[in-house]
């Protein structure tokens, strides 16, 4: 675990940590944090488990306002919260191509992205089991959930979310 920058994956992100092996993670706050590419919170280039934390206020230039999920990789995230992040794509969560994501018992809410995906965007398989995906805005498609990869759900609630196209989910 390192922060900011790392040559594998050539860009700059990871505003808070920058995750490359493995990271466990409980009991924290992410806040206020920004990067300028991804991650604002966390970059996540390797396996994470994320347990009873928070992600407000953190943001990205490019995608993942909360935490980034880079190809590759796996995150699995318990009992957490997602609140008033930003980014251009994926306000709250990006989840790259290739990339494993997994939230349960937790939620996201106002969370902005100024083009797609204001909760989540989704490239790769992301996992919803119990959680909420709340009141999130897209300045261009799905206010909750931008998808481009396979989404799961299972027993959570998407709703009251806002966006020009797919308020709630826009499939891609």
């Amino acid at each position: 675990m390192g922060f900011n920058e790392d040559e594998e994956f050539g860009i700059v992100g990871g505003g808070g940590i920058f995750n490359s092996g493995t990271a466990t993670i409980t009991d924290s706050s992410f806040s206020g944090n920004s990067a300028a590419s991804f991650g604002g919170g966390i970059f996540n280039g390797g396996r994470a488990e994320i347990t009873t934390s928070s992600f407000s206020g953190n943001s990205a230039d490019r995608g993942g306002g909360g935490i980034y999920n880079a190809s590759s990789s796996t995150a699995t995230i318990t009992t957490s919260s997602f609140s008033g992040n930003s980014s251009r794509n994926g306000g709250g969560i990006f989840n790259a191509r290739g990339g494993v994501l997994t939230a349960l018992r937790s939620r996201i809410r106002f969370n902005v992205a100024t083009a797609d995906g204001g909760g989540i965007y989704n490239e790769g398989t992301t996992t919803l089991s119990r959680s909420q995906v709340l009141r999130n805005r897209a300045g261009e498609r799905g206010g909750g959930v931008f998808n481009r990869g396979k989404l799961l759900l299972s027993l959570s609630l998407i709703l009251g979310n806002t966006a020009p196209s797919g308020a709630n989910v826009f499939e891609d």
